[in-house]
């Protein structure tokens, strides 16, 4: 049997990454009502170069069949800001918002500085340029059925949301 209902995975390698999935759903058969997902963030870091691969990958059939509403926010490197939001209003004179802001502040370090220099041509040659790659399995979200909000970052400073608002007068099948 598959899994069903509100699932919100967050997974993060790395450094400073903040991530967030926000639900809001109201039902009135009768009268107004309002659903509302806002959130912010503030991040306070050190940037330093980039070290190493960032990989982030979804295998295999991680969510196959899966019914429901999935929030999954990846993130692999340093810094990095995702989040999935989603509000639902079912009623009459319904409102259904998202609202986001990131803001992330950034202070230089020496090394940071050292490696912005330009070296020569001959010292580049052979030189290992990090991985910053991102993967779904093909089979990760086969007949999954319902709302799918997916993020998935490698690197440094990504910022990332998924905002979906949607607001329904009549029930369904009404």
């Amino acid at each position: 049997m598959a899994s069903q209902g509100v699932l919100s995975v967050n997974v993060s390698a790395g450094n400073e990454n903040a991530a967030a999935n926000m639900r809001a759903i109201a039902v009135s058969p009768d009268g107004s009502v309002a659903a509302m997902a806002h959130g912010s963030v503030v991040q306070r870091g050190k940037v330093g170069p980039a070290n190493g691969a960032a990989v982030a990958s979804i295998e295999g059939p991680s969510f196959a069949g899966f019914r429901g509403v999935l929030g999954v926010n990846q993130q692999a490197g340093h810094g990095n800001v995702s989040a999935n939001q989603l509000a639902i209003a079912q009623g009459i004179g319904g409102v259904a918002h998202t609202g986001f802001s990131a803001l992330t502040i950034r202070a230089a370090d020496d090394s940071l500085l050292a490696g912005s220099t330009a070296g020569v041509v001959e010292q580049l040659v052979g030189e290992i340029i990090p991985t910053q790659q991102t993967n779904i399995d093909p089979a990760a979200f086969s007949g999954g059925r319902g709302v799918f909000q997916i993020n998935q970052v490698a690197g440094n400073g990504n910022i990332t949301t998924n905002a979906l608002a949607v607001q329904f007068s009549r029930p369904p099948g009404s």
